[in-house]
């Protein structure tokens, strides 16, 4: 909680931060061509194409109230479970030497896309505190939809005295956005007489036309850095941790909702932390060719945020959005082909 408060107090600071990022590239853009000495700038760049899978949990939960103070403090929780996805991912980066200097300037650029093969979602509403009396909960299918990932970030790089070791610190940006579907779905708890007055619990059994959509993104920029050590002569292994400060946006679409508006039935706005975590090894047969295989983890937590309802015949209504938690693991293998 300490940590999220912190970085709320950077973004909240700081909130221009993509002005800050731009006037930084345009100061990269100068150095690249000219040093102390005027002297042209030396470069090299590669691109990256890999291939790769992930698994994706996912979960959001809501209180009856803004304060979260009233019951129940969770009124409705979504999760997404066992979100497999097939990604591709291609990578530019590249180093700029700048006159005599023993430290290259590097740069990167990440773009991922992926397609949902499987994935379970439950939707469940309680009407006592800390998930009891569930009144009713439904068990859907969410294996549609798609994924993206972009990252962005300049850093430099210090390479240690035996040349085995290198260690680059990164300052960056990222965007990252789901498209989630809940479809085929069935209702497996209903109990109408816990309920609000005025709902009406679905039966057990089967729910027809059952076709939501929940589309979170993330964004926000990241400190953080790169190990690269090299115990054999071509082969390199690598260490890669990232922490964000996030920004938080969903968009959701209950199509079986006639009170609530559509395409946005409702919004949630949140901000809070991430962390990224990378392994990779490297095979260099070439100097300009390397084969890598690599495996990431990723966590992003959102806490206090806002979920907003917007009815049918107009106006909306607000209450607390407790927490949202995403996390991720996958593996992924390809090449990059280097130009000096």
């Amino acid at each position: 909680m300490t940590t999220i408060l912190f970085w709320k107090k950077i973004l909240k600071k700081y909130g221009n931060y993509r002005m800050t990022m731009y006037k930084t590239a345009a100061l990269l853009m100068v150095l690249i061509f000219f040093d102390s000495g005027n002297a042209m700038a030396k470069w090299n760049y590669a691109f990256t194409g890999q291939g790769g899978y992930r698994v994706d949990q996912l979960d959001w939960n809501i209180a009856a109230d803004p304060s979260g103070n009233a019951t129940p403090n969770i009124l409705s929780e979504l999760t997404w479970k066992d979100i497999e996805i097939l990604t591709v991912k291609t990578t530019a980066d590249g180093k700029f030497t700048l006159g005599k200097s023993p430290y290259p300037l590097a740069w990167q650029v990440k773009f991922d896309y992926g397609w949902i093969l499987a994935g379970e979602n439950q939707d469940s509403d309680y009407a006592g505190n800390n998930r009891t009396l569930e009144w009713s909960r439904s068990n859907n299918q969410s294996d549609n939809g798609n994924v993206l990932d972009f990252s962005f970030a300049i850093g430099m790089n210090f390479i240690m005295p035996n040349k085995n070791i290198t260690i680059t610190p990164l300052i960056g940006y990222s965007y990252h956005e789901q498209d989630l579907t809940i479809t085929d779905g069935r209702q497996t708890v209903s109990v109408q007489s816990l309920a609000p007055e005025g709902v009406n619990v679905p039966p057990v059994g089967p729910i027809p036309g059952l076709d939501s959509t929940y589309e979170p993104s993330w964004h926000g920029p990241w400190i953080g850095g790169e190990i690269s050590v090299t115990p054999l002569e071509k082969l390199t292994v690598t260490g890669l941790l990232e922490i964000h400060a996030l920004r938080y946006r969903a968009d959701l679409d209950w199509n079986l909702r006639n009170d609530l508006a559509h395409p946005v039935s409702f919004q949630q706005r949140g901000d809070g932390i991430g962390l990224d975590l990378g392994l990779g090894a490297q095979y260099h047969p070439r100097e300009t060719v390397t084969f890598m295989l690599n495996f990431h983890y990723k966590y992003y937590r959102i806490e206090d945020g806002t979920h907003r309802a917007f009815s049918a015949f107009g106006g909306s209504s607000a209450t607390r959005l407790n927490e949202v938690n995403w996390e991720s693991a996958g593996i992924s293998a390809g090449i990059r082909i280097a130009f000096f």
